[in-house]
């Protein structure tokens, strides 16, 4: 996130835009050892799903969780 942050702020004039993506858990391959990560549910969404969503906030936030229910979940942290 700050890698990302420290991009947009140096490319800025440059017509580049930077996005950083800050997901909370997704049902991947790598969550097979959680039953709870691995159950589709409205905080833990597919791959497919969040993939989806994420690349329809590109060109709207330059920082953002890319998954709506998981900007509920920065706010309630």
């Amino acid at each position: 996130d700050y890698f990302a942050r420290a991009l947009k702020y140096e490319y800025k004039d440059k017509g580049i835009v930077i996005q950083s993506l800050r997901p909370f858990y997704v049902n991947t391959k790598m969550t097979r050892y959680s039953k709870t990560l691995t159950s589709h549910n409205f905080l833990v969404p597919s791959a497919e799903e969040y993939a989806r969503q994420a690349v329809a906030t590109l060109g709207h936030s330059g920082r953002t969780t890319g998954y709506w229910p998981h900007t509920l979940q920065v706010r309630a942290c």
